[in-house]
């Protein structure tokens, strides 16, 4: 390990880091490892795509269970199901929005059954779970630097494990795979032009699901690359800022709590140690006229995310009632420090006054 990798060992917990070009390499890399090739690996059925992808350039499977209307995370009922229905050799808790899962009661069931703990902790840096930082918890975990993510630092990522073979292992295939694409910022503008396209589409009919499936194949280059130089350098200047990003961030979701008016809003329960990556609730309104009127006054806010069990296979839809629901209320509003608290303030009056116009 260089000196970065031992301070970001050191930081989480772990024996072992290899940093990656992004989150999403990062668990492409643990799962070309474990050379598990066809066999399933288990997510929550929201999330964001890329991780999922991962499995898919990992020639893996990918299969979901339901997400719990608590904390918006992975629900243990569900989970049980899907490890009995399938033969899963990998499950993937994610800590969507920062929220923490439940990582007793996972790894206890995949204890059970000698299945794979690959911790996602690319929303949650900075967060903990019974006093242990998350990305600490899984047989192996990733973090990411990228793009939104708590300590952006312009892309990179990372794997965490306790185990030197595994480590070894993914260091080697690491440092032999493509380099970043130059034209990455290009690709990804591409990227979201068409991605926000596609998804107008499949609103209107989910029949598009496959042409974002094969959007996800295409641009696997601009998701999948070794670390870079230059990304390393920032991080190492920014580290010591994890625990002032986090405690800026609760800063601002202490004032949504505090002030926006809850009457409309369901929020969610979520556990001690937690991070805010976004302040997210469910909104029982009219949620598509809620964003175009927020957005109308230059506030940031997103509905984040579909469910994926439409995109990758044939689960049926009577599995994710939580999911469903999830996906169409959920609203995802900004804590970043970059916003000032007076802003936030302000925000939240605009926000206010919005909810009511809208009942």
């Amino acid at each position: 390990m260089n000196q970065i990798e031992e301070r970001i060992a050191y930081y989480f917990g772990r024996k072992y880091c290899h940093l990656t070009g992004s989150g999403t390499t990062a668990i492409y890399l643990i799962l070309k490892v474990l050379n598990k090739k066809d066999s399933y690996v288990l997510y929550p059925a929201i999330t964001c795509m890329t991780p999922v992808n991962a499995a898919l350039y990992a020639d893996m499977k990918p299969v979901f269970c339901d997400v719990n209307l608590k904390d918006y995370t992975m629900d243990l009922s569900s989970l049980k199901k899907m490890i009995e229905t399938y033969d899963i050799d990998v499950i993937v808790p994610t800590h969507l929005y920062g929220h923490s899962c439940d990582m007793d009661g996972i790894i206890k069931m995949a204890k059970e059954k000698d299945i794979f703990v690959l911790e996602d902790a690319a929303q949650a840096v900075g967060g903990k779970y019974k006093g242990r930082k998350l990305g600490s918890l899984g047989d192996a975990s990733v973090i990411s630097f990228g793009h939104t993510k708590i300590l952006e630092c312009g892309g990179g990522g990372a794997v965490l494990t306790d185990d030197e073979g595994f480590y070894e292992k993914v260091k080697h295939l690491g440092e032999n795979i493509p380099k970043q694409p130059v034209n990455v910022k290009e690709l990804f503008d591409d990227y979201r032009m068409i991605y926000y396209d596609i998804m107008k589409l499949i609103q209107k009919d989910s029949d598009f699901w496959p042409l974002m499936l094969s959007l996800q194949m295409t641009f696997k280059k601009g998701f999948v690359y070794a670390k870079d130089a230059q990304i390393e350098s920032i991080l190492g200047s920014r580290l010591d800022e994890i625990d002032v990003m986090v405690e800026e961030r609760n800063k601002r979701a202490a004032l949504y709590d505090k002030y926006l008016n809850k009457e409309y809003l369901t929020l969610p329960d979520i556990r001690d140690g937690s991070v805010c990556w976004r302040y997210s609730f469910l909104y029982k309104g009219n949620r598509d006229e809620l964003l175009k009127a927020v957005r109308a006054k230059n506030i940031d806010i997103s509905s984040w995310y579909p469910t994926l069990y439409q995109m990758y296979g044939n689960q049926p839809k009577d599995q994710f009632p939580n999911a469903n629901m999830l996906e169409k209320e959920i609203v995802n509003l900004w804590v970043d420090p970059r916003y000032t608290e007076e802003k936030i303030i302000s925000d939240i009056q605009m926000i206010n006054q919005i909810l009511r116009e809208l009942e």
